[in-house]
């Protein structure tokens, strides 16, 4: 991987950054909102509830969090009709004057 040795332990060694800190902290917020959503809310209103309870963060953030730890909404699409079941009640006429009897 053409890293040295001293500076992967170095790396190793190195303690959890705030940003790291306040990532974990906020998606623990995340999974409980979404959670108590029923896995419905996505990021604008998870976010929203965040700034509600007092944290200071964007959209852009919230969303990247719950992509990395596979957070999603449920997408859920409105029923629309397709059939106008006015013109379809009469049965079409039989062109062919074909006989179904067996």
């Amino acid at each position: 991987m053409g890293v040295s040795t001293s500076g992967f332990y170095d790396w190793f060694d190195r303690p959890i950054s705030q940003r790291e800190k306040d990532n974990q902290r906020l998606l623990t917020k995340i999974r409980c909102f979404h959670k108590s959503s029923h896995s419905i809310y996505g990021s604008p209103k998870i976010q929203k509830d965040l700034t509600e309870d007092g944290e200071q963060v964007s959209r852009q953030r919230v969303a990247r969090l719950m992509k990395a730890a596979n957070i999603q909404s449920k997408i859920v699409k409105k029923f629309v009709i397709t059939t106008n079941s006015r013109n379809t009640k009469a049965p079409s006429p039989d062109r062919l004057k074909r006989n179904f009897k067996a």
